[in-house]
């Protein structure tokens, strides 16, 4: 997320020190030239070549991915953002992607009775009527992040996904 993100949610927030013994200047984008002023996704320049090319979305499309020992998933983000929860499949067992708009990030849980949620502004409503946070739900979660989808292809070629 960003530092605003954050620092909306949780005010009383500390950064510790930026003194870290590297040399490194935290006020400079540690992308350099790679983000030309129309921002990273706006163009189709890579810093490397990709490891594999796959045309399911376009190269720097950003997806949440969520892996596990069994397999990979990509949920188009933008349209998890639209949906505010999406169903797939990890391995063969059902999951559920949520979106949370406090963070514009998403996670993904472990749904291995195809339990049916529904997204609300507050959070997610489960079957029971019980409303959890977007990151609290009462289902395993599994680790899910920002990737463009050429890096996300490169690693998990066999992913399945969605939207």
């Amino acid at each position: 997320t960003t530092w605003g993100r954050w620092r909306e949610q949780h005010p009383e927030t500390a950064v510790l020190s930026t003194d870290t013994g590297y040399t490194k200047n935290y006020g400079r984008d540690p992308y350099g030239g790679y983000n030309p002023r129309v921002g990273y996704y706006e163009n189709d320049n890579l810093l490397f070549p990709a490891l594999r090319n796959d045309d399911r979305y376009p190269r720097k499309a950003v997806v949440m991915g969520a892996r596990t020992p069994d397999g990979a998933a990509a949920f188009h983000k933008e349209r998890l953002r639209e949906a505010g929860l999406m169903t797939g499949e990890i391995g063969g067992q059902p999951v559920l992607a949520v979106y949370d708009p406090r963070y514009d990030t998403g996670y993904t849980y472990r749904n291995p009775d195809g339990r049916e949620y529904e997204h609300g502004d507050d959070g997610v409503v489960g079957p029971d009527g019980t409303t959890h946070a977007f990151d609290a739900l009462s289902l395993p979660r599994i680790y899910t992040f920002d990737a463009m989808w050429f890096a996300w292809a490169g690693y998990y070629p066999e992913t399945n996904v969605y939207g």
